[in-house]
């Protein structure tokens, strides 16, 4: 997975067996299966330090915490939430279907351009009506 290093932030690709170095600054990581404290960064630049993993996931959970900030344990680099540990806590937005948003911004659309359409019509006739007299 795609991860950012915490010493230099360059990109790396964080293995999850054994241990991986960055290339830039030698800075070495490992994968943990159960760590006990994590950081948060936001992607506002805002860091929150030492939370527990119910901490993480109840800002999951009510939103606090987006699938694409970071997130970093003892010894691991910044991993995106999406693709960490807590990719089960996000929630699922393909019960939304993209036919179903397009035919609703389509009728949105049409129902927006009928109604201007008809606000420019007024317009031109309250326009003739004071000038024309």
């Amino acid at each position: 997975m795609r991860a950012i290093c915490k010493s230099c932030n360059t990109f790396i690709d964080f293995k999850e067996k054994g241990k991986t170095v960055c290339k830039s600054c030698g800075a070495e990581y490992k994968y943990i299966k159960k760590p006990k404290i994590f950081d948060v960064k936001l992607l506002n630049g805002l860091l929150l330090e030492k939370l527990s993993f119910n901490d993480v996931k109840d800002g999951i959970l009510s939103s606090k915490f987006l699938s694409i900030d970071y997130v970093a344990y003892e010894s691991s680099p910044w991993i995106r939430i999406k693709d960490s540990l807590f990719n089960i806590f996000i929630k699922d937005l393909s019960k939304f279907s993209d036919k179903q948003n397009t035919v609703f911004w389509k009728v949105l659309f049409f129902v927006s351009f009928f109604l201007n359409i008809g606000m420019l019509a007024v317009l031109y006739l309250f326009k003739i009506k004071f000038l024309g007299n």
